[in-house]
């Protein structure tokens, strides 16, 4: 029950921080400066597996900018991006349990 616990509590932390960068991110591609949609690639190293979907052809549509650089990043990352985070705890907790079961 402890492990459950912890695991809620670093998850809720990390999904708030992982919202505020995520704001962030939108409020500077909103910018004028040519390269602000790079300000992404900060949540693509960040949510690393969950960010690898990104890149498939399919979500992107051919000829518009908004929404390949600034909603479809957004979208994405605060819906997949923001589980990930709140599930990593719990996933780790049970993979470290299931190991230290199988090696005791």
């Amino acid at each position: 029950m402890q492990r459950k616990k912890i695991a809620l509590l670093l998850g809720t932390s990390f999904l708030v921080v992982h919202t505020v960068v995520l704001a962030f991110c939108f409020l500077y591609s909103q910018s004028t400066h040519e390269e602000a949609p790079m300000v992404w690639l900060l949540l693509v190293f960040g949510d690393f597996p969950v960010s690898l979907g990104l890149f498939l052809p399919f979500l992107h549509i051919e000829g518009n900018y908004e929404w390949n650089n600034i909603y479809l990043p957004l979208v994405y990352h605060g819906l997949l991006g923001s589980l990930w985070w709140l599930f990593l705890p719990s996933i780790v907790i049970q993979t470290y349990s299931k190991f230290k079961n199988r090696t005791a």
